[in-house]
């Protein structure tokens, strides 16, 4: 008895060893992702993670925008493509900055990471850069960058595009926000400003489309 188990025993070590030297590729083959790197699906998602949790900071327009942390949700990934919502409480230079939006980004592979083209919220930054030609515009009294600004069919109650000019000559400087919401749906985008402190303070809000890769007024220029 001892004898045929003595003789037993090489094949099962055998068996042993050649089970461990089948196991990776059997592994391979049944789940590959076991195996294998990341695939662009993961590494979006891990990519908008670490955004969300280390914060954003960029520059429009010379000012800073700064989020310490982004709330970052119903991400789709179809790569290079990745839709996502954004909702986060900032910072515009001095003003405090509320976003909600739904934003693109087009991911490129950079020095082992992968990073937006252009901006992790260029929507976000698109609007803002359409708020500060605005402002540049009727402090300037330039009538013809704050035209440029007007969508097609622009209309605020009763003022039309045409009489942005006129009102322009009398139209009161800017004064700088203290807060500023931006809420952004597909291709149109909402905005309300709180401008001046204190008991000078006053509600200003405009409407704004994207033509192209550029935001323009359909309401609120003035």
């Amino acid at each position: 008895m001892a004898s045929a188990l003595s003789e037993a025993a090489p094949c099962c070590r055998c068996a042993r060893g050649c089970f461990g030297r089948w196991l990776p590729a059997l592994l391979l083959a049944a789940c590959p992702g076991l195996l294998q790197a990341h695939d662009p699906e993961s590494d979006a998602h891990h990519a908008l993670a670490e955004v969300a949790a280390r914060g954003l900071r960029f520059e429009v327009a010379g000012q800073s925008v700064s989020f310490a942390e982004l709330d970052v949700s119903e991400v789709a990934v179809d790569s290079p493509s990745v839709l996502f919502h954004a909702v986060g409480t900032g910072t515009l230079g001095a003003a405090t900055l509320g976003y909600y939006g739904a934003e693109h980004v087009i991911l490129r592979s950079r020095d082992g990471q992968l990073v937006p083209e252009v901006s992790w919220l260029p929507k976000l930054a698109g609007v803002l850069a359409a708020l500060a030609a605005r402002d540049a515009a009727v402090k300037a009294r330039n009538t013809g960058a704050l035209a440029a600004l007007a969508a097609a069919g622009y209309r605020d109650g009763a003022i039309a595009a045409s009489d942005l000019p006129v009102l322009l000559v009398n139209a009161a400087a800017p004064q700088p926000p203290s807060a500023i919401s931006v809420r952004i749906d597909g291709d149109r985008a909402e905005v309300s400003e709180v401008r001046g402190f204190g008991a000078g303070s006053g509600r200003w809000a405009a409407s704004l489309v994207r033509t192209a890769d550029f935001w323009r007024f359909a309401s609120g220029l003035l």
